[in-house]
């Protein structure tokens, strides 16, 4: 019987660690259940934040190039073209400036619709 106390009262002190431990174990496992949800909640949010701000940058790219497009219509040579006016080359070079070539010299004319081809009789500067 002494025996029996004896054994008893030495495994009180590790049943009581025991039962504190399984406490303290499921007391983890919900506040790590808890936590993973928490995560798992801001990562859809960060998600979806992600989804929104990449559809407005798509949306901004689609304007840019919207205006891309635009400004490379207005400035395409032909456009200038078909307003009536030409560009006029001398030796395969664009010709700005009368002084650039001589009487007698031959030059190339592009219109919108066709090319002339002219000969250079004389020039004046103003």
């Amino acid at each position: 019987m002494y025996t029996e106390q004896l054994n008893n009262k030495s495994f009180r002190p590790l049943e009581k660690q025991e039962n504190k431990l399984l406490q303290y174990k499921e007391k983890f496992k919900n506040v790590s259940y808890f936590n993973i949800r928490l995560q798992q909640k801001i990562l859809v949010r960060l998600k979806e934040k992600l989804k929104y701000r990449i559809q407005i940058q798509m949306i901004r790219n689609h304007k840019k190039i919207d205006i891309y497009k635009k400004t490379i219509k207005y400035l395409d040579p032909i456009n200038l073209l078909k307003k009536g006016y030409s560009i006029t080359k001398y030796r395969g070079k664009i010709l700005t400036n009368a002084s650039q070539i001589k009487e007698g010299e031959i030059l190339e004319t592009i219109l919108y619709k066709g090319k002339l081809i002219s000969k250079i009789e004389n020039k004046k500067f103003e």
